[in-house]
């Protein structure tokens, strides 16, 4: 599986909306969007995108060739960061809930080994 550049990442994600539109929504010039999609922006810049997007910003500065490939700690930790805002969303009961079917699939892998 071919994994995309940071540049046809954005181009997908931004599908319809303008440079000028997204550059509005997340604080940064519609020339800084277009530099991005031509591949050539700044590590700052990526961040904002990939945070937008709700995409890890180590998977996109890696698309982008700014870091290297992210490890596994580090997309875990990602991950567990963005759940953690998630489910602060969420009412008490539905987190309970997630909670409980956490608990659950943990049981159901350990009982698989």
């Amino acid at each position: 599986m071919k994994q995309l550049k940071a540049s046809e990442w954005l181009r997908q994600k931004r599908g319809t909306m303008s440079y000028r539109e997204l550059g509005r929504l997340i604080g940064l010039t519609h020339t800084t969007i277009a530099n991005a999609e031509d591949g050539s922006a700044t590590e700052a810049t990526w961040i904002r995108l990939a945070e937008y997007f709700e995409e890890s910003p180590s998977k996109v500065l890696a698309m982008a060739g700014k870091t290297v490939t992210p490890n596994d700690a580090d997309v875990q930790d990602e991950w567990v960061a963005k759940t953690a805002v998630k489910m602060s969303r969420l009412p008490a009961e539905s987190r309970n809930l997630v909670d409980h079917l956490i608990q659950y699939l943990i049981e159901k892998e350990r009982g698989n080994k």
